[in-house]
């Protein structure tokens, strides 16, 4: 994914029309420079009891492993509140001091040395580094994806009834408010027939989902830190966009220092600043098709 702010290029290639269904949807949940409120009535909430309207909470079916279902999002599983307090603010806190070092970002190569992330940063590489200019996966330059964000993205896809799934490559992508992520579909793995896990966390956001066009109307759901969303079958292949990062909606289990303990470590004030301010998605993604013949997927082996 290709991330941008307010006026710059779209994510997905070619020129996007003003006048498609995704279009006309993004423009209308984001942030007005106006001031204007925008209306989040009809955003889809997954969460167990919110408040929907009901005909976005007959939209909605609980699956026994957690996953939720979306009516119109065939292949989309949502599962609200994956990660617990304790997971979140290890996430956060790896990708405010690890995950940009040593690895790349629209910043260029990232030095080593834990660091705060620096001004300007939009996203980083994990496992498998993504060529931006070819489309394509690096096969020279990889490393591990880190083996708590691989178990977790093997149990969700699992879960969502994805298959065996092997995490070699993730996107980090740092959102403050006022960013946006345009349209696009993530289709540069060899198969995606394998799914797509998305975890995030710090302030609350617009996702939207729609079909495998601009034109097919799309679902507006909200997404919440903890949440995680698995992509697979019809919904690898749809756009999706973040059209809203919503200031003011990161949870006090982040962004209050006396919720971190000791354990911390570090500038626990500048974590917390930035948790404040910040939405953090990490994407994972399984990169190779499996050998011919073969009867099951590879699997990384992480030390």
């Amino acid at each position: 994914m290709v991330r941008r702010r307010r006026g710059a290029a779209a994510a997905a290639p070619g020129p996007v029309r003003e006048t498609t269904a995704f279009r006309k949807a993004e423009k209308r949940y984001q942030r007005r420079r106006s001031g204007a409120p925008t209306d989040f009535g009809d955003v889809v909430d997954c969460r167990p009891g919110a408040p929907n309207s009901a005909a976005n909470a007959a939209r909605l079916s609980v699956r026994a492993s957690g996953a939720t279902d979306v009516a119109g999002c065939p292949g989309l599983a949502v599962f609200p509140g994956a990660l617990d307090a304790a997971a979140q603010r290890a996430l956060l806190a790896a990708a405010f001091s690890d995950y940009h070092r040593g690895t790349e970002t629209n910043l260029g190569p990232a030095p080593g040395g834990a660091a705060p992330p620096p001004a300007g940063l939009r996203w980083a590489t994990l496992g498998r580094h993504y060529d931006w200019s070819r489309r394509a996966y690096a096969a020279a330059r990889a490393a591990p994806v880190p083996a708590d964000v691989s178990r977790r993205c093997a149990a969700l896809a699992a879960a969502a009834g994805g298959g065996a799934f092997a995490a070699e490559a993730a996107i980090v992508n740092y959102y403050a408010p006022g960013d946006t992520m345009g349209g696009h579909v993530d289709d540069a793995e060899e198969d995606l027939a394998r799914p797509l896990v998305s975890l995030s966390v710090g302030c609350a956001a617009v996702l939207l989902v729609g079909g495998e066009t601009r034109d097919a109307p799309p679902t507006a759901l909200w997404l919440r830190s903890g949440d995680a969303v698995v992509f697979a079958g019809p919904a690898r292949r749809a756009y999706h966009g973040v059209p809203r990062v919503l200031e003011g909606t990161c949870p006090p289990d982040l962004a209050d220092a006396g919720r971190w303990g000791a354990g911390a470590g570090g500038d626990v004030a500048a974590l917390c600043a930035f948790a404040a301010a910040a939405r953090v998605n990490v994407n994972v993604r399984q990169v190779d098709a499996p050998p011919p013949g073969a009867s099951t997927w590879r699997t990384l082996t992480l030390t």
